[in-house]
């Protein structure tokens, strides 16, 4: 069965906050129909480094928190949670030639397997390479992450980020990780990257494999759900998904939010479709 989930990344900007304002998140999510969010782990709440990855907030003025305190505040709040999205600097963590950066990833990587397995939550999102570096040896990047998940029963599910390797593509990326990763773990399909290489029905080679699906995108002018980037129809690709009967996540990913409304309309759209 089909389940409609909210990735928290733009909660806060529905109500005027920045993004990285974890308090906003239950306020939001209290006014919407979904069964739950992807929580999304930023690395502008840790208090130690700041971001490796692009970002738009200050680190020193972003609000702090600890794995520890994630659990116990998301706990006490009651909200499900069936999806982590792991902080997004793992994966260039990574790839990194400093293997003191390698092992700040793996240590990162473990706290946040260790919020999923406290917060119960069924699967967790890896950007698992660094989206701009020319050379990366997928089978070595699995091996350092299997180093630590292997520890762990959370589904790991590795997201179609763009890569800019010019002898993989998107799909060779991932028959190589099918290959060498356990059975039960898989992929996240975000529509929007699908949209930026056209390559959407090229990914649904790995379709039984896939547990979850970003919808990332906004509203434009005529209330229509539409990439960031490319001409990818979302609503066709989500009628081709419900085709073929796929029955596990859908993750609303809004890339502008201007309040509430935009979440509930989004959310309307998708379940028309799926």
């Amino acid at each position: 069965m089909v389940q409609y989930l909210v990735s928290s990344a733009m909660l806060p900007k529905a109500i005027g906050k920045e993004f990285t304002d974890y308090t906003a998140i239950p306020i939001v999510y209290s006014q919407l129909e979904v069964d739950g969010i992807e929580l999304v782990l930023l690395p502008e709440w840790d208090n130690h480094y700041p971001p490796i990855t692009p970002t738009s907030a200050d680190w020193n003025l972003c609000q702090k928190i600890s794995g520890v305190e994630i659990i116990n505040c998301f706990k006490q709040l009651q909200i499900n949670i069936p999806s982590i999205h792991l902080n997004r600097d793992i994966g260039n963590l990574l790839c990194s030639n400093d293997q003191m950066l390698v092992e700040r990833g793996q240590r990162i990587l473990e706290e946040n397997l260790e919020v999923a397995s406290k917060l119960n939550s069924d699967i967790v999102v890896l950007h698992l390479w660094d989206t701009f570096k020319k050379q990366i040896n997928i089978k070595d990047l699995f091996n350092k992450v299997y180093e630590v998940s292997q520890y762990f029963s959370v589904k790991l599910t590795i997201e179609n980020i763009p890569i800019s390797v010019q002898s993989i593509n998107s799909l060779q990326a991932w028959s190589t990780l099918k290959k060498i990763m356990p059975n039960e773990y898989g992929f996240t399909l975000d529509l929007n990257w699908c949209s930026l290489y056209d390559n959407f029905e090229e990914l649904l080679k790995e379709f039984s494999s896939i547990y979850n699906i970003h919808v990332q995108g906004y509203l434009n002018e005529h209330k229509r759900l539409v990439p960031r980037v490319g001409n990818l129809d979302l609503m066709k690709s989500i009628d081709k998904l419900k085709s073929l009967n796929y029955n596990h996540y859908i993750t609303l990913e809004l890339s502008k939010v201007t309040d509430v409304s935009d979440f509930i309309q989004s959310l309307k759209v998708i379940r028309k479709h799926i």
